[in-house]
């Protein structure tokens, strides 16, 4: 099925949002967080000026896009109430905290919990009904060298990935409540935990980004406790320069897990028809340096951004349509 065949009547928009901090912007190239009329064509609807926006997650029911921006202190709600051309900035909230790189909403919907990048933090900020953000519910602060890099919820909880202390951290969730830690669980040595993926409909298997062990670590899930099972390399043997790897993502039918290589520039793909026993099927140009976000936009439909080569690739079918954005690190597919 031809790309362009494979998306018309999907009447939905595709969000860019990427670095706003870069002297290497090319002139006319959108910015900030673009917002796309989505058909099968793309047309830049919405360009909204917000610094450094590197993630973001939807609330269909209020029709609110959370931010997280990276190096700010900021967090920053979209409201996007019909179309792609009508998203506005609705609120912003600034907690002091430094350097948020993901964000999530909580599935209970009064809360968006965020990740802060070098200053160790997670927090816990409150919402209302109308989207606006309402006060900070809670902080909870790693001492020493600390990087949380990633909010994922799943039973019972909300999982954190940090990369520095070799650790994912486990915090239970309970609506009008702050989280609580419950512990944190040991990664191999030098693996540097940046993201996780869990398969559709298992909770007792999840998959880990490696950033510096260029790995995919296996994670079995006990008692809601995340225990290594095996590390495999996101690279070709015979590759010599090393690098980072940086997305990572399970597919909707839970048959691939993908990795993106940073450095050789690629998304490793792994066959998971033994979930425990992942097997590296075959390597997918990236399309650019740098792809530092990878994911499904729906079902068959891949992203991944080179952030240096400042653009989108979107992958369906065997065909890829590239979509020029500055220096991009996050991109969703959304229904309005």
């Amino acid at each position: 099925m031809r790309l362009r065949e494979k998306l018309v009547g999907m009447t939905m928009a595709l969000i860019i949002g990427g670095y706003t901090r870069r002297d290497d912007l090319p002139a006319g190239a959108p910015r900030g967080l673009g917002i796309y009329e989505w058909d099968g064509t793309t047309r830049l609807a919405a360009q909204l000026d917000i610094d450094n926006p590197t993630w973001f997650d939807w609330d269909a029911r209020r029709r609110v896009l959370y931010v997280s921006q990276s190096n700010a202190t900021t967090l920053t709600a979209v409201a996007i109430p019909e179309g792609p051309e009508s998203a506005r900035i609705l609120d912003t909230v600034d907690t002091g905290a430094e350097h948020y790189v993901h964000l999530a909403v909580a599935p209970t919907g009064d809360a968006v919990v965020a990740a802060c990048f070098g200053e160790g933090r997670v927090v816990t900020v409150n919402l209302a009904d109308d989207g606006r953000f309402d006060g900070v519910r809670g902080v909870e602060s790693f001492d020493g060298p600390s990087d949380p890099h990633q909010i994922s919820f799943g039973p019972g909880g909300f999982a954190v990935p940090d990369r520095s202390r070799g650790q994912i951290h486990r915090f239970s969730w309970e609506a009008g409540e702050a989280p609580r830690l419950l512990g944190s669980d040991e990664m191999p040595a030098g693996a540097g935990p940046r993201h996780m993926a869990r398969p559709p409909h298992r909770d007792d298997v999840a998959y880990l980004a490696g950033e510096w062990g260029n790995s995919l670590v296996v994670l079995r899930v006990e008692e809601g406790a995340f225990v290594p099972v095996s590390e495999l390399s996101t690279l070709p043997g015979d590759w010599p320069h090393g690098g980072d790897v940086s997305a990572i993502f399970v597919d909707a039918e839970g048959a691939r897990v993908y990795v993106s290589n940073r450095g050789h520039d690629s998304l490793a793909v792994f066959d998971i028809a033994d979930p425990l026993r992942p097997r590296l099927e075959r390597f997918i140009d990236a399309g650019g340096a740098t792809p530092r976000y990878a994911g499904e936009l729906a079902p068959g439909v891949l992203a991944v951004a080179p952030m240096d080569a400042h653009a989108i690739d979107v992958l369906a079918g065997g065909e890829r349509m590239r979509i020029p954005f500055g220096a991009p690190a996050c991109a969703a597919l959304v229904r309005l």
